[in-house]
């Protein structure tokens, strides 16, 4: 347990130290929330999450939409998680997990359903 607790640590030094170089390497780290804010907005405009059916092989599947942007850095996906304005809309066709995240996140803003 000690040795994994060191392992943990480390690794949480690791992330600290690689986020940082990618503030001064990654493009898309120096750009500031305000601008990648606007820039998810028009995307989940554009690309909202959806869930298809699948006529053919007779199941469903989820289509993340502008949510993928979260998936691309630390720095994109804090950024989307802290704009309130992006968790406003909820689908039906959301699991319930996903659909109480989003409402959290949204905190006192309205919402649409």
């Amino acid at each position: 347990r000690v040795i994994d607790d060191e392992i943990a640590a480390l690794q949480g030094v690791l992330r600290f130290w690689k986020t940082k170089r990618n503030k001064f390497v990654a493009k898309s780290s120096i750009l500031p929330p305000e601008v990648l804010s606007r820039v998810f907005e028009f995307l989940a405009l554009a690309h909202p999450y959806r869930h298809d059916v699948d006529a053919t092989r007779g199941g469903s599947s989820p289509r993340l939409g502008w949510i993928v942007v979260s998936h691309i850095c630390r720095h994109w996906r804090q950024v989307a998680v802290d704009d309130t304005s992006l968790w406003r809309t909820i689908s039906s066709e959301m699991e319930p997990k996903w659909i109480a995240e989003m409402v959290a996140r949204t905190k006192d803003r309205p919402l649409t359903v």
